[in-house]
C-alpha cells in the first residue's frame, strides 16, 4: 500500500494531502491527493482524489468491474481526446471483491451467471 501511495503521488498535477489521509486498523489505507481544478470548486466536491486500498480476509468472491471516467466517456463521445492530447482515459477492467461480500443478509446474489455467497 505504501508503493501504492508513492505511485500515485509521482503522477504531476497530483499532491499527497498527508492531513486528510489515515492507516485503517492497520489493514487499509485512506490517502488523500489534490490535483488543480481549471474550473471553479463546487461545495461538497473538493479538487481531490481519495485511494482506500486494503486487505481483507478471504479473496472471494470476486467480480471484474469496468472502472471509467465520466469526463473520460464525454471526451471518447465527443472525439475530443485526441485534439486536446489526453491520455490514459480508455475504461479498463478491474477483478475486485464482490460489493455484497460483507452484506450477509443477501445469502445468495447472482451475477454474471454465478451464485456468490
Amino acid at each position: 500500500m505504501k508503493k501504492l501511495n508513492r505511485d500515485v503521488a509521482a503522477i504531476p498535477g497530483l499532491d499527497f494531502v498527508r492531513a486528510d489521509s489515515q492507516t485503517i486498523g492497520g489493514r487499509g489505507r485512506m490517502d488523500t491527493f489534490r490535483y488543480r481544478s481549471h474550473f471553479p470548486a463546487l461545495q461538497g466536491f473538493p479538487p481531490t482524489v481519495r485511494l482506500e486500498p486494503g486487505i481483507q480476509s478471504g479473496k472471494q468472491p470476486t467480480a471484474t468491474v469496468e472502472i471509467s471516467s465520466i469526463v473520460g466517456g464525454f471526451l471518447i463521445e465527443q472525439d475530443a481526446a485526441d485534439e486536446l492530447d489526453v491520455e490514459g482515459i480508455q475504461p479498463f477492467e478491474m477483478t475486485l471483491l464482490h460489493f455484497r461480500r460483507k452484506h450477509r443478509k443477501y445469502s445468495r446474489h447472482q451475477r454474471h451467471g454465478a451464485i456468490l455467497p
